[in-house]
C-alpha cells in the first residue's frame, strides 16, 4: 500500500513538472512569435519605406529635369500626379506626431515639394535645392538606421523598454543634428 502511494506522489509530482514545463513552454513561444513578428515588421517597414522614398525622390528628379513648357504636357501631368501619389505614400509611413524625427521627416517633404513642383523655375543644379534633398536623405538614412538598430536590439532582447528606445532616438538624432550642422 505504501509503494502505491510512493508510486501515486511521483505520478502526481511527474504531472505537476510536465504541465509548468508545458506552460513556460506556451508561454516563451508566444513571446518569441510576437517578437520575430514585431521585428519582421519592422524590416518589412524598412524595406516599403526606403522603396517608396526612392520612388518619391526619382520622380521629383525627373520632374524638375523638365523645362517649364514641357511641364504643362500631358505626359508630364502624369508624373505630376505619380508625384503626388509618391509623396502621400511615403506621408503615410509617418507620424505626426512623433517630433523627433516623423515630424521634421514631414516637414522637409513639403518643402521639398514646394520648391521642385512649386516653383516654376528652379536650377536643378542650385545649390539650395541639393542642400535640401541632402538633408532629406540623411534624414531618412538616419531614421531608417534607428528602425534598423531597434529591430537588431529588439531580436536579441525581445520587447524594447521605452528607456531603450528613447536612447536609440537621442543617440541617432545627435548624429544627425551633426551632419545637418555640417551642411548648413
Amino acid at each position: 500500500m505504501e509503494s502505491n502511494a510512493i508510486t501515486l506522489i511521483g505520478i502526481f509530482l511527474t504531472f505537476i513538472v510536465s504541465t509548468a514545463s508545458l506552460l513556460i513552454t506556451i508561454f516563451y513561444s508566444r513571446k518569441t512569435t510576437f517578437i520575430n513578428t514585431v521585428t519582421n515588421s519592422r524590416i518589412k517597414y524598412i524595406q516599403d519605406f526606403r522603396r517608396s522614398v526612392s520612388n518619391y525622390l526619382g520622380l521629383l528628379r525627373i520632374y524638375q529635369s523638365l523645362k517649364s513648357d514641357e511641364k504643362r504636357s500631358e505626359k508630364n501631368i502624369e508624373i505630376l500626379k505619380s508625384i503626388e501619389i509618391s509623396k502621400f505614400q511615403v506621408l503615410l509611413f509617418l507620424n505626426p506626431e512623433n517630433q523627433t524625427w516623423d515630424e521634421y521627416i514631414i516637414n522637409e517633404i513639403e518643402n521639398l515639394h514646394n520648391i521642385i513642383v512649386t516653383s516654376p523655375e528652379i536650377n536643378p543644379n542650385s545649390d539650395d535645392l541639393n542642400k535640401v534633398i541632402e538633408k532629406f536623405v540623411v534624414s531618412v538614412q538616419y531614421l531608417l538606421k534607428l528602425e534598423w538598430e531597434g529591430a537588431k536590439l529588439e531580436s536579441k532582447k525581445g520587447i524594447i523598454n521605452e528607456r531603450e528606445q528613447l536612447y536609440l532616438n537621442r543617440k541617432n538624432r545627435k548624429k544627425l543634428d551633426v551632419y545637418l550642422n555640417k551642411i548648413k
